[in-house]
């Protein structure tokens, strides 16, 4: 949830000397702190994501660096040094701190153009997705179609392997099996004997899995992997 730090074009700023151009881009996360504790609480969720992540402990190191990294974390004790300099508008900019919040830190979050403020400990998952999405990359062009029948053995399931295996024959492809009551889309594939993740193990963990993550972990066949249900009871998410 956030906390409705909208931005628009009135608070863009006419700083120099930041480099925009897309070659300088970086893929590391970007941490600017000096506290030490929150330092090392934002390498620790990032390696639990997957990434490293660039740590920059003051405000004009932060500056030269604004345009690069794929995801900023602005730490709550250098915010007000990082908003005097007037950084220009980007997306993917969050504040982070312990603790709760008040209106000076709200209105500086503001001016650097921020998403959101995280308070930690308690918005480690939200922080940690964040991080995780960066290890993702950026998607593509994709479709999703959802298939859904009007009674039972109507053909849903049939219908939506078919598909799903047309659509592999053009490129990367995930079918969800949505009904853990059907007849399961792992037999129409002949996937069910292949090892993989399924709803009954996302049903007994907690915490964010990425897109790339998944894909890697279901049952696969050529381009197309399955999230499906395994035999026996299962304990749905």
């Amino acid at each position: 949830s956030g906390t409705g730090l909208s931005t628009g074009p009135e608070f863009a700023s006419g700083i120099v000397g930041v480099p925009a151009d897309p070659a300088a881009m970086t893929s590391e996360p970007l941490v600017i702190t000096s506290d030490s504790l929150l330092a090392a609480e934002a390498a620790r969720l990032a390696a639990a994501s997957g990434v490293t992540v660039e740590e920059c402990t003051d405000a004009v190191g932060a500056l030269r660096r604004w345009q690069r990294p794929p995801l900023i974390l602005v730490g709550a004790d250098l915010l007000a040094e990082v908003a005097s300099l007037r950084p220009p508008r980007r997306d993917g900019v969050y504040v982070v701190g312990w603790g709760s919040t008040g209106e000076p830190l709200l209105r500086a979050a503001l001016e650097v153009g921020a998403e959101t403020l995280l308070e930690l400990p308690s918005a480690e998952t939200v922080v940690a997705g964040l991080l995780a999405d960066v290890s993702d990359g950026e998607g593509g062009d994709g479709m999703v179609v959802g298939v859904l029948a009007g009674s039972g053995g109507a053909g849903a399931t049939t219908y939506a392997a078919a598909l799903a295996s047309l659509g592999a024959d053009r490129g990367s492809t995930l079918l969800i099996d949505a009904d853990r009551l059907g007849p399961g889309a792992g037999r129409v594939l002949g996937l069910d004997e292949i090892p993989g993740v399924t709803w009954g193990d996302l049903g007994q963990t907690a915490g964010r899995l990425g897109a790339r993550a998944l894909r890697e972990a279901v049952p696969p066949v050529g381009s197309l992997g399955l999230l499906g249900w395994p035999g026996g009871d299962v304990v749905p998410p």
